[in-house]
């Protein structure tokens, strides 16, 4: 689950049905859901994630093509939100 495998690749590499792998992964998930230790000791980590904003598939365009035309954008411009 952590590995973010599809269940057709999880059931292939352990050698079940698919079926058999989307019931186990779904009975993992609830009883993960509720094993919260009550204390964290150790190093934890925080850390921010950004992904750049996509409009692909939405039916209404928000891009002013003919302004857009001819200039494009440097890497480091790109408008990006966080993702945490």
């Amino acid at each position: 689950m952590l590995g973010s495998r599809s269940v057709r690749r999880s059931a292939r590499e352990i050698g079940v049905a698919s079926a058999t792998s989307f019931r186990w992964r779904h009975r993992f998930l609830v009883l993960s859901k509720d094993d919260r230790p009550e204390r964290l000791s150790g190093i934890a980590e925080a850390d921010e994630m950004y992904v750049l904003k996509s409009h692909k598939g939405s039916e209404v365009s928000t891009v002013d093509h003919e302004s857009a035309a001819g200039r494009r954008q440097s890497a480091g411009s790109r408008v990006s939100r966080c993702a945490s």
